[in-house]
């Protein structure tokens, strides 16, 4: 079945279908009036679809291959002073639950993203947004999504009573001055949704914010998953993934949203443009297939009507559940995006990676302590696009051999520098070191300072936070420094009631911030706390989150690092 949308459309590209017209009505919400407690909702006695089953997803994965390694491949330097710990204290943590047909259970990871203004640190997981006293690290405000975004939110059926606004971003607007959410909303039983966006009034986030219910340009049956949200000077982007009801492969899509950030900003009607069909230009046989995640870039002080706005995939040809390696990475290019918006793309040669996406917990999991379970590094989807001084900086998994043997693979970081305008690779690097998985990476820069976050798990090493830093003073490829923000103290087990998934599921993502006045970087992820489930527990296994301002020792005070 061929998808369809509606909408008022203009043009379609090589690379996108649309754009499709539509205006979102807007609603206001003062955040600090809404009750911190869940909001009791009916819940519906139709039954719920069940997710792909794992045979469905093994009948999409194709055969592994040996993956060449990286031209350039750095492990874990010594710890030289360049970086260090400021400001920190815990973040929020609030593991559940959701619960499918058949019994499927599946304890949600922690997604969390941090963005700082100039007094304010707004954290966001699955279940929640916190405000925090920046400095003192006290929680000012504490809403659950549900809640923040139940203006919005015109159904009254929801899983276990509950409804899944889940998959939250957040960014902070230094151009603005204002704070962003986007968040997923997924309905049950009809297994549908809707992304949602929420500006903040002002610079305050704790008081009012206006929200928007964006709706999927698609008209065939299906769900959506992993938003993501990016802004340029001019512009708010949003992409998902679009998952239909008949789960085949030529089904899927992914879509771009376009929305006009001053309208949003203001709290008026919010008019956007829509594209379906993110697909690579054809490689083999004059058909295009599907990238699973389209990563929009950061980019507040650039694109827009003036410019050029980016987003990257790390698909070319294979799909994130494939265990293919892949030789590519996918540039879209938007143009003159609130008036007449044009995409063009095109396919960057980097050194091959692997996909990391198949459902063998021996091949594709990471190793923790103290079990034979093992962690989800969520494939080799990019984690973030970031846009500074001419440059997109980006990163993602991939399995790697330090060993050069026949049982050595564990989970690297591949990190890339790149100039949009020529397309060229200006740098990159493979980060890890051998026997212990990095995974889940972050990477954000702010003049000659380059910092990237990633969890770190081995047989050795529960589930941890770190963070490597480098200047333009090392080699390219390389980095410089790292320091450790949380270590992991339990390995992370969900009990087999609660979820059937090995490996478990993880992250999905971390997030860094760089503060609008002094520079610093502000990190948050996810670690595996000190925290013992019995098999008969009704909850499921915590994570715990932890917010760090991390901070570039000057190049003087660290003396000669030769």
């Amino acid at each position: 079945m061929a998808a369809t949308v509606s909408g008022t459309a203009r043009a379609d590209s090589d690379c996108v279908s649309g754009p499709f017209e539509r205006t979102y009505e807007a609603e206001t919400i003062n955040v600090s009036k809404i009750a911190n407690g869940r909001k009791e909702r009916e819940e519906s006695d139709k039954p719920v679809e069940d997710p792909p089953s794992d045979e469905q997803l093994e009948n999409m994965k194709q055969g592994n291959e040996e993956i060449p390694p990286a031209a350039s491949a750095q492990q874990v330097p010594d710890s030289n002073g360049l970086l260090d710990i400021g400001t920190e204290y815990d973040g929020i943590g609030d593991a559940f639950v959701l619960s499918g047909a058949e019994g499927r259970r599946v304890a949600m990871p922690s997604d969390a993203q941090v963005a700082v203004g100039r007094s304010k640190t707004v954290q966001v997981v699955n279940s929640s947004l916190a405000i925090f006293n920046q400095r003192s690290g006290n929680i000012e405000l504490q809403v659950p999504l549900e809640n923040m975004f139940d203006p919005v939110i015109t159904e009254e059926r929801f899983l276990d009573g509950m409804p899944k606004v889940v998959d939250p971003r957040v960014r902070y607007d230094p151009n603005a001055d204002r704070f962003v959410v986007s968040t997923l909303w997924r309905h049950y039983p009809t297994v549908s949704g809707a992304m949602f966006l929420a500006v903040s009034d002002s610079s305050n986030p704790n008081g009012p914010w206006h929200l928007y219910r964006i709706s999927v340009p698609i008209d065939i049956p299906g769900f959506t998953d992993y938003p993501v949200l990016g802004l340029d000077r001019d512009a708010i982007y949003l992409t998902e993934l679009f998952i239909p009801d008949e789960f085949a492969l030529g089904n899927f899509d992914v879509t771009l949203t376009i929305l006009d950030k001053q309208a949003a900003y203001r709290g008026d009607n919010l008019p956007a443009s829509n594209f379906t069909g993110l697909f690579l230009v054809p490689i083999t046989g004059g058909v295009p297939l599907l990238h699973l995640t389209v990563q929009p870039a950061f980019q507040p002080f650039s694109g827009g009507d003036s410019g050029t706005y980016y987003l990257m995939a790390s698909q070319t040809h294979k799909q994130v559940f494939f265990d293919i390696f892949d030789t590519g990475l996918t540039l879209w290019k938007v143009t003159d995006p609130l008036d007449e918006p044009s995409v063009t793309c095109s396919v960057i040669t980097v050194d091959p990676f692997s996909g990391l996406g198949g459902s063998d917990p021996a091949i594709d999991g990471v190793r923790q302590p103290d079990t034979d379970v093992r962690v989800d590094p969520v494939g080799d989807r990019l984690m973030n696009l970031d846009y500074s001084d001419g440059s997109l900086w980006t990163a993602h998994a991939t399995k790697y051999n330090w060993e050069d043997g026949p049982d050595e693979y564990v989970t690297a970081i591949r990190w890339y520098e790149i100039d949009p305008t020529t397309t060229e690779v200006l740098q990159s690097g493979t980060y890890g070191e051998p026997g212990t998985s990095y995974f889940i990476p972050r990477i954000e820069t702010s003049g000659d300072r380059t910092l990237l976050g990633y969890n770190v798990s081995g047989p050795d090493t529960y589930p941890s936070i770190k963070a490597a830093g480098r200047t333009t003073d090392v080699p390219d490829g390389e980095m410089e420094d790292v320091v450790v923000i949380q270590e992991g103290k339990s390995p992370m087990e969900h009990p087999t009631k609660f979820s059937d998934r090995d490996p478990v599921k993880w992250g999905d993502y971390m997030g860094i911030s760089v503060h609008p006045k002094t520079d610093h970087f502000w990190m948050t992820g996810q670690y595996s706390p000190d925290y013992d489930v019995p098999q008969d527990s009704e909850k499921p296994d915590q994570y715990g989150t932890r917010i760090a301002e991390i901070t570039f020792e000057d190049e003087d005070a660290r003396g000669d690092r030769s």
